[in-house]
């Protein structure tokens, strides 16, 4: 690539310096290779270009990842000691958090237990409700039973006394 630039920045200093007395001496083939060798070192700069920003973004990228590792070794001492007591302290709140789990696993198992001895008395509850209810529908009925028993014997007593006189 550069050689190619070379000779296309010779060939203008040739022109521009007299050497080359114009560019109508040129012969045809002469502008067609100096034409072609232009319009080849014009791509070729600017995939150059594109292969330079590339390489660039690449090497930032690798930088920023590796950023830590780059560092002299009293800064990579200090990152590391950082590093070591933030997962220490790390440690520690798991293992809080840990502790607080199993307790509240065993609060929960505690609250399940008095939940079912709620849920026995519960039902306990409504079973004596309705059998308190059955009983009092029954002596209800009882009462109204001897209520008109009471009331028949009230008409039949007139009755049989009205029997009685009439025969």
């Amino acid at each position: 690539m550069e050689a190619l630039c070379d000779e296309v920045s010779t060939l203008v200093k040739d022109v521009a310096d007299g050497s080359i007395p114009s560019f109508h001496t040129l012969t045809l083939l002469d502008y067609t290779d100096l034409s072609t060798q232009s319009s080849e070192a014009s791509r070729l700069l600017a995939e150059i270009s594109q292969m330079q920003a590339a390489i660039t973004d690449l090497k930032n990228a690798q930088e920023q990842a590796n950023t830590d590792q780059n560092l002299p070794l009293p800064e990579s001492i200090a990152v590391l000691t950082s590093h070591q007591a933030t997962r220490d302290q790390l440690v520690i709140a798991l293992e809080r958090q840990s502790q607080e789990n199993a307790r509240k696993k065993r609060e929960v198992e505690k609250l399940r237990v008095q939940l079912a001895e709620m849920e026995k008395t519960r039902e306990s509850a409504e079973h004596f409700a309705r059998e308190a209810e059955r009983s009092k529908n029954a002596e209800n009925m009882q009462e109204e039973m001897a209520s008109k028993k009471q009331v028949g014997w009230w008409y039949t007593k007139p009755f049989k006394v009205f029997v009685l006189r009439l025969g």
